[in-house]
């Protein structure tokens, strides 16, 4: 980083507008951050530090500021829930916790007498509008033991000095402990994967060594709007940082207006955001009225047909190319520009991309780099690139890592950037890591003829939802199964944008109850009447109490249905059948996704949200068309 240009900036969106820093400035920073920890005598090398942050240049001052005094980073987003965080801050045993605002502290307070490890709590700035008196009352609900400072105030504390500085550096080991990246457990529990200074460094270098794309300097200019609690966020702005770009946080209320006035030519996201631009295209013919529609349905199907045979990474013809370059600057430019009109490639991770969007944003002539990966292996493992792009695929391994599929069809993987094993957890970590070094994904694949790795399903319980979060499904199941009147429970969403569900109620004792209420009539006719429905959606909205706003039942569906050993829905008796109920109930589930989500969260509520596409035409000539005529194409 030091020897990158002045010139290139992060800077992250707040209510004041953009704020910037250089990357000296970011420098200077994390050394004082550094320095002013080891003024504390109570906090030693190896100490655990708790990142309760949004994503922002703080964050990542603090994250490399910790990082360079060898202290642990345990990132957590603020809005997990309480439990959670407590949970992480008391297994880690943290010493220091750092904040993005001061209002995160309070409900901790009375949670801080069972932290009995933590020392010093850091803002980022005393509020203006904060009475010193309101300051000092928090000072005093502290324990004797906790100290709370502001960001300037530790890096005053710091006595800055070169030689102090490559102290610091000369000291870091590449076998050092690095971070804990908390990801959910199949049973619900939280599991800390251990990634140490070689993991992420070694990962993040193979990645951008083997992107072309991506240049040096600070004319590269990187947008994301994603959270750094996620490895493979922080990766990627771990190797912006090395290549000296620009580099940009927004959120996502506002990325896609940022997407337009910064014109990045890097893009970080998740494929829910493209899958959302994907359903905008499809549906934009709607929005016109005849006879345009009919136009703009024949111009997006001519330019479908094209994308579609887009041979990824392969030699074109030249009638084709033709074809595609007049489709480019026509029907696809408004999509182009929908991202800035700059973009040179889309870092896309996190959870699967649909096959149909790749083909589509290729054809449009966007680069998209699909990658597959797990916080166990400090994120990237594979994407797609160069000639090795094919949609539906994740790519080839990145250089360091080896990959095999086992009998089971399980997806195994062994490179230097493997974790550690899970903080605190042998059994678990003996059941994923082998003795040799190779790693349980829990994931299914298969590799083509010429090396590209397709995933073909879950071995593991967890899976994905399209923004990228993990979902364990046993915990809701079990919780709903208390119910006398449900019978089984399945979770659904693996690649999908939200959590459904559904239910096989127990007929005995729902049909008791009906009666009890007056209703007599068959059982496929009860499962719909609003008096039912809602006595079940009761029970969904009690368990959704207690998740993660992203993880949350957004719609559920009853189902009269014999689930046994002998159907094969059952592996054993309460053991779920999940790829057998998955083909049976297949219409159910796509059903799930057609209709708007019951008492669906707001937008804003949700934690990562991808933003809707806004309403633009397909046909770069149609709104210049529009305007010239106004009059004449209103009636």
């Amino acid at each position: 980083m030091k020897n990158q240009r002045s010139t290139a900036t992060l800077n992250h969106y707040s209510a004041g507008g953009w704020q910037s820093w250089t990357l000296v400035e970011l420098r200077q920073a994390a050394e004082e951050i550094a320095l002013g920890l080891h003024h504390y005598a109570a906090i030693q090398k190896g100490d655990r530090v708790g990142l309760l942050m949004a994503s922002s240049v703080p964050f990542v001052m603090a994250d490399i500021g910790c990082l360079l005094a060898q202290l642990v980073t345990v990132p957590m987003l603020p809005e997990q829930p309480l439990e959670s965080r407590e949970y992480m801050l008391k297994e880690t045993a943290a010493s220091v916790l750092f904040v993005s605002e001061l209002k995160q502290v309070e409900p901790l307070l009375p949670k801080l007498p069972d932290l009995s490890a933590l020392r010093l709590i850091v803002v980022p700035e005393v509020p203006k509008d904060l009475s010193k008196h309101r300051w000092d009352r928090l000072q005093w609900a502290l324990p004797n033991t906790v100290e709370m400072v502001t960001l300037e105030a530790l890096r005053q504390r710091a006595k800055w000095s070169a030689a102090a500085v490559q102290a610091l550096r000369a000291a870091l080991h590449p076998q050092d402990l690095a971070t804990i990246v908390y990801t959910p457990h199949a049973s619900g529990r939280l599991l800390g994967a251990m990634l140490t200074h070689e993991n992420l460094a070694g990962s993040v270098i193979s990645a951008f060594s083997t992107l072309p794309c991506l240049r040096q300097g600070p004319g590269e200019v990187a947008l994301s709007f994603l959270p750094l609690h996620h490895i493979f966020a922080r990766g990627f702005i771990y190797g912006s940082l090395s290549y000296g770009q620009t580099i940009y946080f927004s959120n996502p209320r506002l990325v896609m207006k940022h997407l337009r006035e910064l014109k990045p030519t890097v893009f970080f996201t998740v494929p829910r955001l493209l899958e959302k631009v994907y359903e905008g295209w499809q549906v934009a013919p709607q929005r016109l009225k005849r006879p345009f529609r009919q136009l703009q349905q024949r111009a997006l199907s001519w330019a479908w047909d094209l994308a579609s045979r887009y041979p990824l990474a392969y030699t074109q013809s030249r009638r084709y190319r033709a074809e595609l370059w007049l489709a480019q600057r026509t029907v696809f430019g408004p999509l182009r520009n929908l991202f800035g009109g700059r973009i040179k490639c889309f870092i896309s991770g996190g959870a699967a991309l649909p096959a149909e969007v790749m083909t589509l944003l290729s054809g449009a002539g966007l680069k998209l780099c699909q990658g597959y990966g797990l916080t166990e292996a400090s994120s990237t493992l594979s994407f797609t690139r160069r000639q090795w792009s094919r949609a539906g695929t994740v790519g080839v391994p990145m250089p360091g890592v080896e990959m095999a599929i086992a009998a089971d069809g399980e997806v195994m993987v062994k490179s230097p950037y493997v974790m550690q094993g899970y903080y605190r957890a042998p059994v678990e970590t003996q059941r994923v890591l082998e003795p040799n070094g190779w790693l349980h994904t829990g994931d299914r694949g298969e590799f083509s003829a010429d090396g590209l790795l397709t995933l073909t399903g879950y071995k593991k319980e967890l899976f994905k939802l399209s923004i990228g979060e993990y979902i364990a499904p046993r915990p809701i199941e079990l919780a709903l199964r208390q119910s006398p009147l449900v019978q089984q429970a399945l979770v659904v969403g693996p690649g999908r944008k939200f959590c459904g569900l559904l239910i096989f109620p127990n007929m005995t004792v729902l049909m008791t109850q009906a009666q009890l209420m007056g209703l007599s009539m068959p059982p496929e006719s009860l499962l719909s009447q609003p008096q039912i429905v809602a006595q079940y959606q009761s029970l969904v909205d009690q368990v959704n109490a207690s998740l993660p706003l992203w993880s949350t039942v957004k719609r559920f569906q009853l189902i009269n249905a014999e689930l046994t050993v002998e159907n094969g829905r059952l592996r054993s008796p309460g053991q779920l059948n999940r790829e057998a109920l998955y083909l049976a109930f297949a219409a159910e589930i796509d059903r799930l996704y057609q209709l708007t989500p019951r008492k669906a969260l707001p937008e804003s509520a949700r934690m990562p949200t991808v933003p809707e596409p806004p309403d633009w035409p397909l046909v770069s000539w149609w709104p210049k068309i529009r305007t010239r005529f106004p009059a004449r194409l209103s009636n």
